[in-house]
């Protein structure tokens, strides 16, 4: 019998941990023995399952095409609308940093699960207005891309960076606004190069909220106009609507100008 792969041994886990009687006792020996493996292998699972149960008990994951989405049950989601203080909860202390939970996943090439847990979790913190927090989550998700030469999650985490560093010049901070075009530069040419037309439009978008946060209301109506072109394209509606709605909006404060 070959090596199982990692998820064949999670899922046997998972089996086996059905099997199980309420408050029935496992010891060590017994659970290596029923799944075929050593003590170190044991205490590296257990140590991820027990690490994701204690940070995040009502996350759940949606693989989809190119892209890895959580979200909160819809308990949660109630708690969030009508309490911010909900989400904020959730992530209290929930800070992807430990090396000894991180490497069995580096170990195992996993690395892209871990590229976007942090998006998620920052955009989870940009939700609830702890922007600094946020920008620190994607800083480790550009950081892992960049070390693994992943060029959709270094574009990825580049948006999401330039969208925190926005927060911070609607705010009155403008010295943020050089990096934040870097930033939408840089994901734009990447987005470009791999033919991404849904990449490209959420860049547009964005450097029509950068600019329109500066001032800059002829450039931001431009940047909507071609994001919602890019969206009549991608046969995006809803999204195409609300790129047309900003670009009304700018049209109006430009006449009041």
């Amino acid at each position: 019998m070959g090596r199982r792969s990692d998820f064949a041994l999670v899922e046997d886990m998972v089996r086996y941990f059905n099997t199980v009687k309420t408050k029935e006792k496992i010891t060590q020996n017994d659970f290596c023995q029923k799944l075929g493996i050593n003590s170190a292998t044991a205490r590296k699972w257990l140590g991820i399952f027990e690490f994701i149960k204690k940070n995040s008990p009502e996350l759940m994951f949606k693989e989809e095409k190119r892209s890895f989405h959580i979200s909160l049950d819809k308990t949660a989601e109630k708690t969030i609308d009508h309490e911010q203080n909900g989400l904020e909860s959730i992530l209290k202390g929930f800070d992807i940093q430990d090396d000894q939970i991180l490497s069995p996943y580096l170990q195992a090439n996993m690395f892209r699960v871990l590229v976007r847990a942090y998006n998620e979790v920052g955009e989870c913190y940009l939700k609830v207005g702890k922007s600094q927090v946020a920008l620190h989550h994607f800083k480790r998700a550009k950081a892992l891309a960049n070390e693994h030469g992943d060029s959709f999650w270094i574009a990825k985490a580049q948006v999401n960076l330039a969208k925190t560093l926005n927060k911070f010049i609607l705010l009155g901070d403008k010295s943020k606004a050089s990096k934040a075009r870097s930033y939408l530069l840089k994901a734009k040419q990447i987005y470009t190069e791999l033919e991404d037309n849904q990449g490209l439009m959420s860049v547009n978008g964005l450097f029509g909220d950068l600019e329109a946060s500066l001032g800059d209301l002829e450039a931001a109506l431009t940047y909507y106009e071609f994001a919602a072109k890019s969206a009549e394209a991608l046969d995006d509606e809803n999204i195409q609507e609300d790129f047309l709605l900003k670009a009304k909006a700018i049209n109006a404060e430009s006449l009041r100008v």
